[in-house]
């Protein structure tokens, strides 16, 4: 048995000692990004498949990867023993939840890690899977040489580049929260808050992000920023056109 073979089999024993019968590990981060860093990668840790898109699901007895069209030779060669490839979109191959609806119990309890899962993607899981799902991370009980989250050094991307300062990126999303009577707009999507404060990082390989959210308000706005292994704040006071 190979490492990553017994790797697999130590978390199966995990659900085990934790009553589960089933996890569900997806590729994202807290930002729901498509490409992660390393700290996200649990996914490619179990399952040796490195492509950007694809959704694990561990039972006690069994494994089963679902990714695209794009990945599919590639995960025939990378996916350890015990995992089954399930491609989407193929005739005959279930979606994850069509699966769940057919090979789950009443009495069963499907575990994940809510700091990773959407709201879309529990909803979904609930809502086809018969037994209980339950919000719980066991990533660092059996990752026990996770690298470190990255905070890697932040930099504004200058206005002669992007052509439209902060301020006015702020208060053109501004008028819409007031078209649509928001208060509040919250933004955790990377390329998103990259592209509204006019920063850049390399937090995530080959794509120029830094981890970060945002709170915008009708009089400022909030970016929170890692230094280290926690978060800072920097406040941008509203600026009148």
């Amino acid at each position: 048995m190979s490492l990553g073979d017994y790797m697999l089999k130590q978390f199966q024993e995990l659900l085990k000692k934790n009553d589960l019968d089933f996890y569900l590990i997806p590729t994202s981060d807290d930002h729901n990004s498509e490409y992660v860093g390393d700290y996200f990668k649990f996914r490619d840790y179990l399952s040796n498949f490195t492509g950007s898109s694809g959704t694990l699901l561990v039972s006690v007895d069994g494994a089963w990867l679902w990714t695209d069209g794009r990945y599919f030779l590639q995960a025939e060669k990378e996916l350890k023993e015990g995992i089954t490839l399930m491609k989407s979109g193929e005739e005959g191959v279930p979606t994850l939840t069509q699966f769940l609806e057919e090979y789950t119990e009443e009495d069963d309890i499907l575990g994940y890690n809510g700091e990773v899962c959407t709201h879309k993607l529990i909803e979904s899981v609930n809502d086809a899977c018969l037994g209980e799902v339950k919000d719980i991370d066991l990533y660092d009980a059996l990752w026990t040489d996770r690298k470190e989250r990255t905070h890697n050094e932040v930099y504004l991307y200058d206005e002669k580049y992007n052509g439209t300062s902060v301020s006015e990126k702020l208060n053109r999303i501004r008028d819409v929260m007031e078209k649509d009577e928001c208060e509040e707009h919250i933004i955790t999507s990377l390329d998103d808050i990259a592209w509204t404060f006019n920063i850049r990082g390399s937090d995530i390989e080959c794509t120029p992000v830094a981890y970060a959210f945002a709170i915008i308000t009708m009089h400022g706005a909030t970016l929170y920023l890692q230094k280290g292994t926690y978060y800072v704040t920097v406040v941008f006071p509203k600026e009148n056109n």
